[in-house]
């Protein structure tokens, strides 16, 4: 289990009008009675070794996640198995009580190689731990191409529903990226999410009452 947490106290955020999410002031609403917290309890997957993901910044409309970078490939040496990388975080979720959030939106980036016919493919799926409900979000790219990309989910996120009342469960978010070669035998391409060695992600909250 890891212990990393981030919090703030609703004073800051009433003399800021809102909370900083990315070093940039946004403001929440409705304002909470109390602070949010966010931890990062669990870490798994092909592109995350454990102990590698923590939360950067957390206010009261939401929370940014770092994370490795990794990268999906495809061509000349590589394994079938480097067509797919994957990162699944489990974070804690805590407001004041009486209150309950949802994700609202979600934004990502990273860059793509892709061959002639190539297909790179970023994908995201949220659920709340116990829960059957699954919300998922997919951006492709094809190619030729090489190029910065960034997604926006802002769509299907809002399709997760909202966290239990009075129940604390871990909300789970699994992130990857999926290479599909393209017809010239053993072209190389690539599909990663975030770049020099780490990435962002940042995630939207919105709150209502139990």
């Amino acid at each position: 289990m890891l212990t990393n947490v981030a919090a703030v106290g609703a004073t800051a955020l009433m003399m800021l009008g809102g909370s900083a999410v990315d070093g940039q002031v946004a403001h929440a609403a409705p304002l909470l009675p109390g602070p949010v917290s966010v931890s990062v309890v669990s870490t798994a997957g092909s592109g995350c070794p454990a102990a590698q993901a923590s939360v950067t910044s957390v206010g009261q409309d939401g929370f940014t996640l770092r994370l490795p970078s990794f990268t999906a490939r495809t061509g000349n040496s590589a394994k079938i198995t480097e067509r797919r990388r994957n990162c699944q975080v489990g974070v804690t979720v805590t407001g004041p009580v009486g209150w309950t959030y949802t994700l609202s939106k979600a934004d990502y980036r990273g860059r793509a190689q892709l061959a002639k016919g190539a297909v790179g493919t970023m994908h995201a799926a949220y659920y709340f731990a116990g829960l059957s409900d699954t919300t998922r979000y997919t951006r492709t790219l094809t190619g030729p191409r090489t190029t910065a990309w960034q997604a926006s989910d802002s769509t299907e996120i809002r399709k997760l529903g909202w966290a239990p009342c009075g129940t604390p469960r871990s909300l789970n978010i699994n992130t990857e990226v999926r290479v599909k070669p393209g017809p010239v035998r053993n072209s190389t391409s690539l599909m990663t999410l975030g770049s020099g060695g780490n990435t962002s992600a940042s995630y939207r909250l919105s709150w209502k009452k139990c």
